[in-house]
């Protein structure tokens, strides 16, 4: 899974066992608990916000 250190700001690939846990920053160094980010693109923010529109 994806996940973001709050601290550095940067995306890490890391384990899906350690969802919710707490995990140490590869880059930074700071521990924090790993949760699954999802990223949306440009082009699908723009749809979402079509269909809540049209809904």
């Amino acid at each position: 899974m994806e996940t973001v250190c709050p601290y550095c700001d940067r995306f890490m690939e890391v384990p899906d066992e350690i969802e919710g846990t707490r995990t140490l920053c590869e880059f930074c160094g700071q521990i924090f608990t790993a949760d699954r980010v999802f990223v949306l693109f440009a082009d699908q923010t723009n749809e979402m916000a079509c269909r809540e529109q049209a809904g």
